[in-house]
């Protein structure tokens, strides 16, 4: 009976290896793919990265070209700013005494440009009767700020 009694104390630590077993590869299972995951994220944010870091470098190219002398002289003109005529500086000693350098010249302004002449325009395409209206004339009393239709005989607003 001896014999009998040992496989009977071995079935319990049998379940329990299988039981270990099994627990560690769910785990690694489980481990494996939240590290996959991790991978779909991590490239998706290494693609957003190098998104961004073009988007950088294109927008440092369009300061680069706003700071520009050209540019910068000719958003300068839009803003109706001339150049500057001959300089004079101002100098102060030490002892608070000032001198002047130079001879300061202010800036002349360009002409102003030619004021443009009203052209005859055509009516708005807003302003057509639609079909079945007649077309009303200009009202220039106060109630000229309310749309006026008039339809013909049969119709209904």
């Amino acid at each position: 009976m001896a014999g009998g009694r040992a496989p009977a104390r071995r079935t319990p630590f049998v379940v329990l290896m299988v039981g270990v077993l099994g627990v560690g590869l769910i785990a690694l299972l489980l481990l494996n793919s939240v590290l996959a995951a991790n991978s779909f994220a991590q490239r998706r944010l290494q693609k957003q990265n190098s998104d961004l870091s073009l988007r950088e470098q294109e927008l440092a190219r369009e300061i680069a070209a706003l700071e520009a002398p050209g540019a910068l002289e000719s958003a300068a003109s839009r803003l109706g700013l001339v150049p500057s005529g001959q300089r004079g500086f101002l100098i102060i000693d030490k002892d608070g005494h000032a001198h002047i350098t130079g001879t300061a010249v202010p800036a002349t302004a360009p002409p102003p440009p030619p004021t443009p002449t009203p052209t005859p325009t055509a009516a708005a395409p807003g302003n057509q009767p639609l079909p079945g209206q007649q077309p009303v004339p200009p009202n220039t009393s106060s109630t000229a700020s309310q749309p006026q239709l008039t339809t013909t005989p049969g119709q209904h607003r």
